[in-house]
């Protein structure tokens, strides 16, 4: 992951077969280093690490501050910016707010607004939806993303179960001991090994 902000590290190692329950964590929202504002594009490939076919062409709901994108080519992501990634949704209103929809017209009021190239850093919080977050889950968790500290505590707690077999990765200790640590800071970076 690219420079971010000093905060404390979680390293947890995790079995690939439970990528699927840290999916919830990413729809909360994370956070998501950005060193500069970047077309949509370039953001989803670069920073979040997707694949430019699977994000061109199955990722038809894109949102940024709450206005579906068109064209992410020419629309900035910034610093301070929330982008929503969704699968289709369903009737009329999920039609006219996929991605070059012919019904688009129908959201002609909604536009983003203009904003210069100014190279400024910081946090873009990103929130994954429904098939989305599952196949996003690994390349983002695997890059590193910043999540609150006690929601991370939460989430993990309330999957203490399921969770069972993920460890802090170099035996820095048990998740246990780190949700206690994580209640006590605003923000974690988390960075997860997935294995086999």
């Amino acid at each position: 992951m690219k420079q971010g902000p000093e905060v404390p590290m979680a390293h947890v190692v995790v079995p690939r077969t439970l990528a699927p329950a840290f999916a919830g964590l990413l729809r909360q929202g994370i956070g998501v280093w950005l060193p500069a504002p970047k077309p949509v594009r370039d953001f989803l490939v670069e920073e979040v690490g997707l694949e430019l076919g699977y994000a061109t062409h199955e990722i038809p709901g894109l949102f940024l501050n709450g206005v579906a994108v068109d064209d992410w080519e020419n629309t900035l992501v910034a610093p301070g910016d929330e982008v929503a990634l969704s699968g289709t949704m369903p009737g009329l209103a999920g039609i006219a707010l996929r991605r070059q929809s012919p019904l688009r017209s129908f959201r002609s009021d909604l536009t983003v607004p203009f904003r210069s190239a100014a190279a400024v850093a910081g946090m873009v919080t990103l929130r994954p939806f429904n098939f989305v977050a599952q196949q996003a889950v690994q390349p983002l968790l695997a890059r590193g993303v910043y999540v609150s500290g006690a929601e991370l505590a939460r989430y993990v707690e309330a999957r203490a179960d399921e969770l069972g077999a993920c460890r802090l990765m170099g035996g820095e200790g048990c998740l246990e001991d780190a949700m206690a640590c994580w209640r006590q800071v605003e923000v974690v970076h988390l960075q997860v090994v997935w294995e086999e």
